[in-house]
């Protein structure tokens, strides 16, 4: 599986052109909070190897691959006292030339844990290619936050 999330960490690697030399961290969910609904930029970075992992078949889950990727966060939900919830979709090419749709799913909720909920559907019906990734993980351990000044 290591294969289809290694197209992942190359498509959001090209965030790096964001200037975060001079972000201030986001530690808790409070702060995100005040962040998102001020209207302050902020950009989720995921780091797959500092969250478990768990998949939603029988099978016992597999080490998490090794993935790094962000994004900027331009629309979000809240669901009161829940969570802030907030993804990424678009299209990639497996390694062996297939297109897919990556649909990533963020979820924070209040006790400065998160779900990242990685599918993989087929662009013609939509369907999983293969069974959803789920990671947990914690605010600054898996999942950060940065702003980034307006410059």
């Amino acid at each position: 599986m290591n294969k289809y999330f290694s197209i992942f960490a190359i498509a959001t690697a090209l965030i790096a052109d964001i200037p975060l030399a001079h972000a201030s961290p986001i530690h808790h969910y409070d702060q995100l909070r005040t962040q998102l609904f001020s209207g302050t930029p902020v950009t989720a970075i995921f780091t797959s190897a500092q969250c478990s992992t768990e998949g939603t078949s029988s099978k016992p889950a597999a080490p998490p691959p090794s993935i790094t990727g962000g994004l900027a966060i331009r629309t979000f939900i809240e669901v009161p006292n829940t969570n802030i919830g907030f993804a990424d979709k678009h299209f990639t090419i497996r390694p062996d030339g297939s297109p897919i749709i990556e649909f990533i799913q963020y979820r924070v909720m209040p006790d400065d844990t998160a779900t990242v909920t990685i599918h993989i559907l087929s662009p013609l019906t939509y369907q999983p290619l293969v069974p959803s990734k789920v990671y947990r993980c914690a605010i600054d351990n898996g999942l950060s936050f940065k702003t980034t000044p307006d410059e």
